[in-house]
């Protein structure tokens, strides 16, 4: 499976990249919404995981701009916020998940 990870913490990035490559994916990681946009754009993904708050461009603007081009891609959130409210408009945004 192809999975495009944007995730501004570079030691969560490598773990998360390590345990999927150990699960025989390929993964391709970036540390802004910016650079997310563009790759999830023009390369085809399984899926994405993303960070709520990225520097450039909010994960949430990532994925409804994402979506308002007709990309069906399964987002996935990471984030270190468990509020609530985080989660909904995550998830309203156009997201699949929220972890």
């Amino acid at each position: 499976m192809k999975i495009l990870l944007v995730e501004q913490d570079l030691e969560l990035m490598a773990e998360i990249n390590r345990a999927l490559t150990k699960s025989d994916h390929v993964v391709e990681c970036v540390s802004n919404g910016i650079q997310g946009l563009s790759r999830a754009l023009d390369v085809e993904y399984a899926a994405l995981i993303l960070d709520r708050r990225l520097p450039g461009l909010d994960g949430l603007d990532v994925v409804k701009r994402l979506r308002a081009k007709g990309r069906e891609t399964p987002v996935l959130f990471v984030s270190q916020t468990s509020d609530i409210r985080d989660r909904i408009e995550s998830l309203e945004s156009g997201a699949d998940d929220y972890l």
